[in-house]
């Protein structure tokens, strides 16, 4: 994640990612999508499930739902 501005910041998605996100129509399509909208405004937000990977300085885990956003 990279600064966007003051407030927010940018939430890349890695090429797979994005095109699994554009084919599978499914309820949790939109739930990600927020999820990782949420993360660019507030990484820090308690409310979402982040923790940070074992073994990985600097890289987390976000759970939503069933899936796992790593970065």
């Amino acid at each position: 994640m990279s600064s966007a501005n003051k407030n927010n910041y940018k939430v890349k998605l890695s090429r797979k990612a994005s095109t699994y996100l554009s084919r599978v129509n499914s309820p949790f399509d939109q739930r990600i999508i927020n999820a990782l909208r949420l993360l660019a405004i507030n990484p820090k937000n308690d409310s979402q499930d982040i923790i940070p990977l074992e073994g990985r300085a600097g890289e987390y885990r976000l759970r939503v739902g069933k899936y796992r956003c790593l970065g």
